[in-house]
């Protein structure tokens, strides 16, 4: 319901913002295919309508960025396209953290302390207090032992 109320706030805001211009968002592309706003609300007379250069430090991590135009709360045009240098191997790493995670999901309280205790590195993307909290939920060392007995 919260999350429901901030997207409607969120687009009210948006649409209320808008100049006649429109506003500029920019957006990084998800391992998924998908877009996420990472900066937005930008005049566009205020904002960089170049694509950026490798020497430039607008952009907030590696990856396929976008910058849009939206107009009425909704998408007018795309201003310019950019692709880091290491953006392959960024969404290459986190394909597989998803894997990664939903493999931990899957596990049984004997493979997830296999994994605390380093006789494993299935979850090497994950943290370990991630592959802990996991493990305490399925009952820890006293589902462990149980099963061992």
């Amino acid at each position: 319901m919260l999350r429901h109320l901030r997207t409607f706030l969120s687009r009210v805001t948006a649409t209320l913002s808008d100049t006649e211009e429109g506003t500029i968002w920019l957006q990084r592309m998800t391992y998924q295919g998908g877009w996420e706003r990472k900066l937005s609300n930008f005049d566009p007379d205020d904002f960089y309508r170049e694509r950026p250069t490798p020497d430039d430090n607008i952009l907030p991590g590696p990856g396929r960025y976008r910058a849009i135009r939206r107009k009425n709360g909704r998408l007018g045009e795309t201003l310019w396209e950019y692709e880091t240098a290491d953006a392959e191997s960024h969404y290459a790493r986190q394909r597989r953290k998803a894997r990664q995670q939903e493999r931990l999901s899957q596990m049984s309280v004997e493979e997830l302390h296999d994994e605390l205790s380093g006789q494993t590195d299935e979850l090497d993307l994950l943290s370990r207090d991630v592959i802990r909290d996991q493990f305490e939920a399925r009952g820890g060392y006293e589902a462990l032992n149980s099963n061992q007995g």
